[in-house]
């Protein structure tokens, strides 16, 4: 197994962004290690890129972009049990990372992704979903009519 991997970061606030070889991720105490398909493209993944959410998204840089992907189960970590080697899942990171070929997410961040869903679309979906189920229970109560 190689220890390695590729991935699109950001060296510097601003700056452009790059492929590069890094280390390739375990699956940890908990996480499991997805083989990235798709990644989705989000307005925040170039809000941070340029340093204008640095106050709240501070960064270790060289960072790698992307917060929500589509993929199959590579690894499971000890402590890991919802998902197996080969599972097709989707879902938000909670951080940066998906534009690589490999991350390892918390299983708790992740769904099996449904069947006839392919994987462009299905990692289009996690931060979406997030986002409008956010402003409908935020905003107010839910209730009939």
């Amino acid at each position: 197994m190689t220890t390695t991997q590729r991935a699109v970061l950001i060296r510097a606030y601003g700056g452009a962004a790059e492929v590069a070889e890094i280390t390739r991720p375990l699956a940890g105490q908990g996480p499991v290690l997805v083989r990235v398909r798709a990644a989705g493209v989000n307005g925040i993944d170039w809000k941070v890129r340029d340093g204008l959410v640095q106050q709240a998204f501070p960064l270790q840089l060289p960072a790698v972009l992307g917060i929500e992907l589509a993929g199959v189960v590579e690894a499971v970590g000890p402590g890991a049990s919802r998902f197996h080697v080969g599972d097709r899942v989707m879902g938000p990171l909670g951080g940066l990372g998906a534009y690589a070929d490999f991350v390892a997410v918390d299983e708790a961040n992740l769904v099996r992704t449904p069947h006839g869903l392919d994987d462009v679309h299905a990692a289009a979906i996690p931060v979406a979903a997030v986002a409008a189920w956010q402003s409908l229970h935020h905003a107010g109560p839910i209730g009939a009519g």
